[in-house]
């Protein structure tokens, strides 16, 4: 079994004394441990653990605050677990979702442990599955227009819409350009890999550009398009369905992992 380093943001000491038993039990490395957000941050830039455990509320910052600032500037993708008394179901879904991360409901009893480390140790046996697969997952799309028929690489496909009411597709490229394909959506999508997600009825996005997504206000027009994608170096946007959500968030978050992952190992060759 792989062996995981961590690093441990919480300002109660018998707390802190908690979890190094339970890392120790667990075959977790602890590298180190404080009580303070910006140490926190410091700590991790400095021995990139693979697992971060951040209380939510610390002396000198939220750790939702410190988990949003890791994520936009490290270059990887470490597993985040959060130790919470919250029961506020806004703050453990932004923490799960936005973030992309675990989380663990005090008091941090060594079951409630397990279980979220069993989830980790899962998440990242999953993104070693899915590098593999993005590895060979460069392919070709069959596109199909009133002229003329030719392949498109997937990598260069931003999304591709169904219009409603209107038998063509709309198919976004990273370049600017779309084209107006004679293809069905269904057509398209036996033709993709995982990395082309179904979003909401009538939409196909590539996850390898999404940059991220956020809520929409709630309203009778909205109820079931309730986020917003955005893209890298693109200005358009696609909806993303509640039901959908889950699934893209997990997808992203895997995603991500993945590119970071990249870049570290490049920076260590």
């Amino acid at each position: 079994m792989r062996e995981f380093s961590a690093i441990v943001a919480e300002d109660v000491n018998y707390v802190r004394q908690l979890i190094r038993s339970y890392c120790v039990n667990s075959r977790i490395d602890l590298i180190a441990e404080t009580g303070s957000g910006q140490e926190a941050i410091l700590l991790i830039k400095q021995f990139e653990p693979d697992i971060i455990v951040l209380d939510i509320e610390l002396e000198d910052m939220s750790g939702i605050a410190v988990a949003k600032q890791l994520r936009s500037e490290l270059g990887y993708y470490p597993a985040i677990i959060f130790a919470t008394g919250s029961t506020d179901p806004l703050n453990i879904m932004e923490a799960v979702n936005e973030i992309g991360a675990f989380y663990i409901v005090k008091p941090i009893q060594e079951e409630r442990w397990n279980i979220a480390i069993s989830k980790v140790r899962d998440w990242f046996e999953k993104q070693e599955a899915y590098n593999k697969q993005l590895a060979q997952s460069s392919q070709l799309i069959d596109i199909h227009t009133s002229r003329k028929s030719y392949p498109i690489a997937e990598e260069t496909i931003l999304l591709i819409e169904k219009e409603s009411g209107r038998k063509h597709i709309n198919v976004y490229l990273t370049s600017g350009d779309i084209i107006e394909s004679n293809n069905t959506l269904n057509q398209i999508k036996k033709q993709t890999s995982d990395l082309m997600i179904e979003s909401i009825r009538g939409f196909l996005v590539n996850i390898r550009h999404v940059a991220g997504y956020k809520r929409e206000s709630s309203s009778l027009q909205t109820m079931l398009r309730r986020y917003t994608i955005f893209f890298n170096n693109s200005k358009l946007t696609a909806p993303l369905g509640r039901l959908q959500e889950k699934g893209f968030s997990d997808r992203l978050n895997l995603h991500k992992r993945g590119d970071s992952e990249e870049l570290r190992s490049k920076k260590s060759v």
